[in-house]
């Protein structure tokens, strides 16, 4: 399911450090990492004796022929527990090996394994390969030889190319063409004879794994993440196994947003700086009333618009007035000159908040709002913190219903209001 697909960020390390993310995007020159691949990880992972009965398998070749039993004796892949013993003996594995060797941290997902060493004072490295191999060989695991990656700047990890020198995660060539003919494919199939469950799961599992280099695209899943739960229930008024087989056109709205990321990996290089900007709060407030209109504070000068009948149509609500509330701050910071940090934005809106971090709304009007304030965040290379306040204590509250607007203490506007929603509000 594309639901428990990962983050390529929040799981870049698995490991005690307190803050692993930072230590990448900081790691000092000469840094360099390996790959290590377990053979048939979950194969390793014995099944105790008392569990044996419940991993037998019949198999009948015919009617007039004796039913063969086969007992799995270790872990098979889909066993639920299987994932969590791998866990609990690599995990050990790996507490050992850093005792006994010079690494710094290690990166793990499931039976991908990624030893990350630093350079000594003196130019040379302190561990070496062959050696990590050894003790893995010494504890038991068998590697797939022909996966593994000797150290280097740059390591594939989770089906990214992490490079500690430029400080930058990418998605491999080879990864991008096969995912661009994955698209390519199910564009078609969308728009001529339909498509099934399974290619819109595949498609959706590998559109959220790379949305963690192209960040724009997050909002450009929601429509066909609707439509496929609209085929699971679909699936409960047909057998189960017949649901594999049915193929669904979609809309134009639908493929539109596909198409989206069709553009994109048709961009070569594609990256994503892993470099921490300053955190900056330069205290500026944000609020929205669904009664009078939006408003942003900034060191005691406001700015408010007020929102204009009809404004609560077609799927817009007192959401997407917070969205847009938010996005005119992101505006006004980008114009003033703000760029390559990381700007606190305080708000009342925890749905608002929630939309952001995730880059994607509940309907597409907030959808585009979040798609506007992406791209010009990404060309003045900077990210936005949304920090949760109380109603009460929102310094925005005022303004955002009409009230204390001092105008020797307005803001003055240069950004300019995005066309598709400038018939919605008007100036103050």
């Amino acid at each position: 399911m594309f639901f428990s697909t990962c983050s390529a960020i929040t799981a870049i390390i698995q490991s005690a450090n307190p803050d692993p993310i930072q230590q990448v995007a900081t790691a000092p020159a000469g840094t360099q990492a390996a790959q290590i691949d377990i053979k048939s990880a979950y194969r390793c992972i014995p099944t105790c004796y008392e569990h044996l009965p419940h991993l037998v398998v019949s198999i009948t070749k015919s009617c007039h022929e004796d039913t063969e039993v086969f007992i799995d004796r270790c872990h098979p892949f889909g066993l639920r527990s299987s994932g969590g013993n791998l866990g609990l003996a690599l995990d050990a594995t790996i507490d050992i090996l850093t005792c006994i060797l010079t690494i710094w941290f290690w990166a793990k997902w499931v039976d991908d394994i990624v030893p990350i060493c630093r350079r000594c004072t003196d130019g040379s490295y302190d561990v070496d390969l062959d050696n990590i191999i050894k003790w893995f060989a010494y504890l038991g695991w068998p590697l797939s030889l022909e996966k593994l990656r000797d150290f280097a700047a740059i390591v594939r990890y989770i089906g990214f190319d992490w490079d500690f020198d430029l400080k930058v995660v990418s998605l491999p060539k080879d990864k991008r063409i096969k995912f661009l003919g994955r698209v390519t494919s199910w564009i078609h199939d969308a728009s001529h004879q339909g498509v099934t469950i399974e290619q819109t799961e595949q498609l959706l599992g590998t559109l959220s794994h790379i949305s963690n280099i192209h960040r724009i695209g997050r909002s450009f899943l929601p429509a066909t993440q609707s439509f496929l739960v609209a085929f699971y229930a679909i699936a409960k008024r047909h057998h189960e196994r017949a649901i594999r087989f049915i193929r669904i056109r979609l809309s134009a709205a639908t493929i539109s947003d596909i198409t989206v990321w069709h553009d994109l990996l048709t961009i070569p290089s594609a990256s994503r700086s892993l470099s921490i900007n300053p955190l900056v709060d330069p205290n500026v407030w944000v609020d929205a009333s669904s009664d009078w209109g939006i408003a942003i504070v900034m060191e005691g000068q406001w700015r408010a618009w007020k929102l204009l009948p009809g404004w609560n149509s077609c799927s817009r609500d007192i959401g997407w007035a917070e969205s847009v509330a938010l996005e005119f701050a992101i505006y006004h910071h980008i114009w003033t000159g703000f760029s390559h940090v990381r700007l606190i934005i305080h708000s009342d809106s925890q749905g608002t908040i929630g939309q952001y971090n995730k880059g994607r709304g509940k309907n597409r009007s907030t959808n585009d709002c979040i798609r506007r304030s992406v791209a010009s965040m990404l060309h003045a290379h900077i990210d936005v913190i949304p920090e949760y306040v109380r109603s009460e204590d929102n310094i925005a509250d005022d303004p955002s219903r009409g009230r204390n607007l001092d105008n020797g203490l307005k803001l003055t506007q240069a950004f300019e209001i995005p066309k598709a929603i400038r018939h919605l509000l008007v100036d103050v």
